[in-house]
């Protein structure tokens, strides 16, 4: 049963269970009942982020990380078991790091073996690393827009370096569809990426 809470219950907040400390956060906005809350679960957002970023100091950033977003987010949930909730956007934002840091790779790999990729979407009018690595991102993401033919047969053609002939062969549209698919998704990815630098 949830503790009846009145404007000035600060209580002892260590005796509270977790669903009386959300409720005094989310309702009553007592940040000591959540930092509470936090403070009970610190080692298992630690332990989650180390088991997937194998970096501590990457585990701690990113748990100071997730505890100003949980300020913000936890609000906006119905969360009936904190702890299994918590476990699952812990993993999902670790997942969130690797995914960036296997872009930022991705870019590398293609800054130098690829570079023609980088002139043909516009990439190479950035000559700041960071500003390239960020526009990478940005066609990244541009690519996972585009319909699911432009989609599969632009990331085995571009970024797995496959031949029209073994895109085919691996996602069994013949090799028209493949040509038309490669051809109108360069085009998409250009307007947008070309949208981008003009902003």
């Amino acid at each position: 049963m949830i503790r009846i809470l009145k404007n000035n219950d600060t209580g002892n907040y260590q005796d509270w269970d977790d669903a009386e400390l959300l409720e005094a956060f989310c309702k009553r906005h007592h940040v000591e009942a959540f930092a509470e809350l936090y403070k009970r679960y610190m080692h298992l957002l630690i332990g989650v982020c180390m088991k997937y970023l194998k970096n501590e100091q990457e585990a701690y950033d990113a748990t100071s990380d997730i505890f100003e977003k949980l300020l913000q987010i936890v609000q906006k949930h119905n969360i009936d078991n904190f702890k299994n909730w918590l476990y699952v956007y812990t993993k999902n934002h670790c997942l969130m790091i690797l995914r960036h840091k296997e872009v930022e790779a991705k870019y590398v790999h293609h800054l130098k073996n690829n570079g023609h990729l980088f002139v043909e979407f516009g990439l190479d009018n950035h000559h700041d690393e960071e500003e390239r690595t960020e526009k990478y991102k940005q066609l990244m993401n541009a690519l996972d827009d585009l319909s699911a033919g432009q989609r599969i047969c632009l990331k085995t053609f571009c970024l797995e370096e496959k031949s029209y002939q073994e895109v085919a062969d691996e996602t069994g549209f013949s090799l028209n569809q493949v040509k038309s698919y490669i051809q109108n998704g360069k085009r998409n990815l250009k307007k947008v990426m070309i949208g981008l630098n003009e902003q």
